[in-house]
């Protein structure tokens, strides 16, 4: 479930070589596999499950930005609740979905029920590599991923309600985008070695062209900003009602 909810809050990114829609994919390495001598099925889930239980923790690599870290508590009636954090506007709040959660066939399976809209309804199923006292490995869709024993900090700040609206309008400005051209890395930026990352709120008409777009937390860097709005004015969308959303953006001189 933690792919989905990265994937919901984290839309857009820019290298070196461009502009690129993504989801989330995690790059990680691999730790001491569970030894057994191949217990029945049902035997094993049920050590699983009591491995699992409890609050795991994950740091996220700059590329994913705006998201920084997330948190996923397994409890032992079944639910689970999972937790990204992110910086928006200068400000560290956070979003969190809750759920379902069981193990079957070595199989971990997750169904969100409560939580930002636009997951509910959602089922994740992720194969268990491994899980010790200090780390969880698993495999789903978008790759492998580690996890580390941590606990949820008591200080964290829910999203407000607007800036949820800016974050669900996100997911739906991707959905219907039939256009994005690649913003210009500007040649003085990057004689000068300039990076940077920014958020954009981006508004859209029923016609499906764009109203305005600019820096809701900028790049730290006029050219940047320039140029990503620049770039984002010109995005297509298909016809429908007005929309509006942040779309990240990172200028960097390495990556993909």
């Amino acid at each position: 479930m933690l792919a989905k909810l990265y994937s919901y809050l984290a839309r857009s990114r820019i290298a070196r070589k461009g502009l690129a829609l993504a989801a989330v994919a995690f790059c990680v390495t691999s730790s001491t596999l569970l030894q057994a001598a191949a217990p029945p099925p049902s035997d094993r889930d049920d050590e699983l499950r009591q491995r699992l239980i409890g609050t795991w923790e994950i740091d996220l690599p700059e590329k994913f930005f705006p998201l920084k870290k997330a948190y996923s508590t397994y409890r032992a009636d079944g639910t689970f609740d999972q937790i990204a954090v992110f910086e928006l506007g200068g400000r560290v709040g956070s979003a969190a979905v809750h759920g379902e959660w069981q193990v079957k066939s070595g199989m971990l399976h997750e169904r969100a029920t409560r939580g930002m809209s636009g997951l509910i309804g959602n089922e994740e199923t992720s194969k268990i590599i491994s899980i010790d006292q200090a780390r969880f490995i698993q495999r789903d869709r978008e790759g492998v991923k580690t996890m580390r024993r941590g606990q949820i900090p008591s200080n964290l700040v829910p999203l407000s309600r607007f800036t949820e609206t800016l974050v669900r309008g996100a997911q739906q400005l991707t959905a219907t985008a039939i256009a994005t051209p690649k913003p210009e890395y500007p040649y003085d930026a990057r004689r000068d070695q300039t990076e940077g990352r920014g958020l954009f709120r981006l508004v859209v008409n029923a016609a499906g062209t764009v109203d305005s777009a600019e820096a809701w937390q900028s790049t730290r860097s006029a050219q940047l900003d320039k140029a990503a709005t620049a770039a984002l004015k010109q995005w297509r969308f298909k016809p429908g009602t007005r929309r509006d959303g942040l779309v990240p953006i990172v200028f960097t001189m390495h990556g993909n």
